[in-house]
């Protein structure tokens, strides 16, 4: 079985608090990991996208993640967190 270990953590966590977020730290390593399952070859970017409701909003948010090269690990895949931003926010009151 693969492991996924994102190798910067407190930094997601800090820009999803920044854009009042933090709860969706979770959700959002946990799609990064099947993304990076589902697809053990790729060493490219990409981008993980999650939707979240704070107060009466819904907001998108989409984080970049990085591989961390090693050609050593074949059980093992060590990912960054490149950049998170907030693109989309609706109001639903």
């Amino acid at each position: 079985m693969l492991e996924v270990n994102l190798f910067n953590t407190p930094y997601l966590e800090s820009e999803l608090e920044s854009i009042e977020c933090l709860e969706g730290t979770e959700e959002l390593v946990e799609r990064m990991k099947e993304h990076v399952i589902n697809n053990p070859k790729s060493t490219e970017s990409f981008e993980v996208e999650l939707s979240v409701v704070v107060d009466c909003f819904r907001k998108k948010i989409v984080a970049i993640f990085n591989y961390i090269e090693d050609e050593d690990q074949e059980l093992e895949k060590y990912i960054e967190c490149e950049s998170v931003k907030e693109v989309d926010v609706v109001c639903l009151a």
